[in-house]
């Protein structure tokens, strides 16, 4: 193999890098704020929820459910700004 066919292979290769990594910046741009920005939606939803039923003493298993769900919302909101940035 010579030397030129080396560098092709080299700048295939590269080319190939940069066009994924060009896709994963678009996605990085677009996408991944929309999600978080729904999830952050969907907890403010949740913690209004809970404020609305917190005084029904009914209520207690299905507010210590929603609880868990607003944590792990949080968690994941967390990992994706992390992701984000």
């Amino acid at each position: 193999m010579t030397d030129n066919e080396i560098l092709l292979k080299i700048l295939n290769k590269v080319e190939n890098i940069e066009s994924r990594t060009q896709r994963l910046e678009v996605l990085l741009e677009n996408d991944i704020p929309k999600q978080i920005q729904l999830i952050a939606e969907q907890h403010g939803d949740i913690v209004a929820k809970l404020d609305a039923i917190a005084d029904y003493p009914e209520t207690r298993g299905r507010v210590s459910t929603l609880e868990n769900v607003v944590t792990t919302h949080t968690r994941e909101i967390q990992a994706l700004k992390e992701k984000a940035v």
